[in-house]
């Protein structure tokens, strides 16, 4: 098509400075568009862990935060409740969702229909005290259910208080600043 004038209104010199315009924004596109999809991808790689053992622990921060972040609002708390209650009221938040004493455990089908526990939230509060994030005296631990032979820190730790409001350890900050990227190990 390019050597061919079918804009017949136009004169060969209009038409040819046309098709050069189309023509330069067609190249920049095909230039642009992958440099740009190639610096994001680049980002995402960076933030990756290095080792599995990092991917893990990254993977059981986000995998707890997100719960957290997504129904820890939706519960009822009070003062003259126990961390057992709590973690009751944050339980019917989740179909999955079976309740040990202070501990939440989220549980996944695997193959027969077979409910196994997958990991779990433990929340601890300091007895007569009113929970505080500055104080840090409420915590919520969570942890991948892992076999022995797996020796990998399970350091994920958030604070709350009786607002509802959450904030993550160090540790934990930085686990969820580098996030998760399974396209890494593939």
């Amino acid at each position: 098509m390019w050597a061919y004038q079918v804009d017949w209104w136009m004169t060969p010199k209009d038409f040819r400075l046309n098709q050069m315009r189309w023509g330069i924004a067609a190249i920049a596109l095909n230039i642009t568009i992958p440099l740009v999809l190639l610096i994001i991808a680049g980002r995402f790689i960076q933030k990756s862990p290095n080792n599995p053992v990092e991917f893990i622990g990254n993977a059981q921060c986000t995998v707890a935060y997100s719960k957290l972040e997504s129904k820890f609002d939706k519960i009822s708390i009070n003062s003259s409740m126990s961390e057992y209650d709590i973690a009751e009221s944050f339980a019917k938040q989740f179909k999955n969702a079976t309740v040990e004493g202070s501990r939440v455990n989220f549980a996944v089908k695997v193959e027969g229909g077979k409910k196994v526990d997958a990991y779990f939230i433990n929340f601890s509060m300091q007895p007569e005290t009113l929970c505080n994030i500055l104080q840090r005296n409420c915590a919520i631990t969570s942890t991948f259910v892992l076999p022995a032979e797996m020796n990998i820190p399970n350091h994920c730790e958030f604070f709350f208080d009786m607002n509802r409001n959450i904030e993550p350890d160090e540790e934990t900050a930085k686990n969820l600043k580098k996030g998760i990227n399974i396209f890494k190990y593939l």
